[in-house]
């Protein structure tokens, strides 16, 4: 919303924009935090399941024969964030020469933001609060006490699905079944990316095999990094 310069509050400088980011007839626009490093902390946060939970989950996805493991993206996230405090911000450098206001507007007006957007510092984690309100209070999923971003679906005290999530990404274990489930009750609120059956995720490769007694097996590897690694002794060994 284009609001008067508020009195109180700062306001925050922003990046240029970019005609037909968002759509054809769009502008896309990127929040530029100029906050000092110490009011950020504890806001500039990108929630994401730990190691340890995406190890058990595997475990578990082996371990139950029907189980397998997807993954999905949630589409232009941050920008589905509740802000709950003002936040304003100053019109992009290009707004006049494009057209999308009027000369001198940016001198005496700002932009009061309704939502999150991308360069929010805390735009991952408005983001997480909002994915995870909706798991809870829509889909029924319980959230772990143990790492806050792993969700579970039960049925009849039975864990039947679990969720993690890596800032937009979320990996779902379960059956074909409770894992379309899940779609379903996600597109409700948000677009998401089908990335089908887990294949890669942080760097790191995920190929899954069964062994000699047609026991299924998942083989971790992540051959970028050591291969980086080995070039980078071989060249340091070169120059030596």
């Amino acid at each position: 919303a284009v609001v008067d310069p508020p009195s109180g509050d700062p306001i925050e400088d922003s990046l240029g924009v970019v005609p037909g980011g968002v759509d054809a007839a769009g502008v896309r626009a990127l929040r530029w935090d100029v906050e000092d490093v110490p009011s950020a902390i504890g806001r500039a946060v990108a929630p994401v399941a730990n190691d340890t939970s995406i190890r058990i989950g595997i475990g578990v996805a082996l371990y139950s024969k029907d189980w397998t493991i997807e993954v999905i993206d949630i589409e232009a996230a941050f920008l589905e964030g509740e802000i709950t405090e003002p936040t304003f911000i100053h019109f992009p450098e290009g707004m006049e020469q494009f057209g999308y206001i009027r000369e001198g507007e940016r001198d005496s007006n700002c932009i009061e933001l309704k939502k999150s957007m991308y360069g929010n510092v805390d735009a991952a984690l408005k983001f997480f609060q909002t994915y995870s309100a909706h798991l809870i209070n829509t889909q029924g999923m319980r959230q772990s006490q143990a790492d806050p971003c792993v969700f579970m679906k039960e049925e009849e005290d039975e864990i039947v699905l679990i969720a993690m999530t890596f800032v937009d990404d979320t990996i779902l274990f379960g059956t074909k079944t409770w894992i379309e489930w899940f779609k379903k009750g996600v597109e409700q609120r948000f677009k998401y990316t089908d990335e089908g059956k887990l294949k890669k995720h942080l760097g790191i490769a995920y190929e899954w095999k069964q062994d000699e007694e047609g026991e299924p097996y998942i083989e971790a590897t992540m051959k970028k990094m050591i291969e980086g690694i080995i070039n980078a002794y071989d060249n340091c060994n070169s120059t030596t």
